[in-house]
C-alpha cells in the first residue's frame, strides 16, 4: 500500500482458500477511524491493484482511513479481511536555508 496527497494505492492479496470455486471479484470498503464503524464500498471488480482517488471517494488529507476487503465467488461474499489503515499525504517540501 502507498499513498500520495490525491490517491491511495492498494494491492489485494487473493485468499489462500477460494472455497473450491474461482474467486470472481473483490469488494473494497473504507471507513474513517470513528468509534462506530460505518464502511462505504469504494471498489467492486476483479483487479488486484486498486487505486482509490480522493476525489472519487471523498477522502481528505491527514485523515486516517480503515480499509477492508471481501473476496466474491458464485456462492457469495467472504468474511471481511483484516483492517488496513492508510491516509492521504506526501512528504513536505524541503525547508528554506537560514
Amino acid at each position: 500500500m502507498s499513498s500520495t496527497d490525491t490517491e491511495i494505492n492498494l494491492v489485494i492479496v487473493p485468499p489462500e482458500d477460494n472455497g473450491g470455486v474461482i474467486v470472481t471479484g473483490y469488494k473494497l470498503w473504507v471507513d474513517t477511524l470513528q468509534t462506530i464503524p460505518s464502511y462505504t464500498k469504494v471498489y467492486e471488480g476483479n483487479d488486484l491493484a486498486v487505486v482509490v482517488k480522493a476525489s472519487d471517494a471523498s477522502l481528505q488529507l491527514g485523515v486516517i482511513y480503515r480499509f477492508i476487503v471481501q473476496a466474491v465467488n458464485e456462492f457469495g461474499d467472504s468474511d471481511f479481511s483484516e483492517i488496513v489503515k492508510c491516509s492521504l499525504g506526501s512528504v513536505p517540501n524541503k525547508p528554506f536555508t537560514p
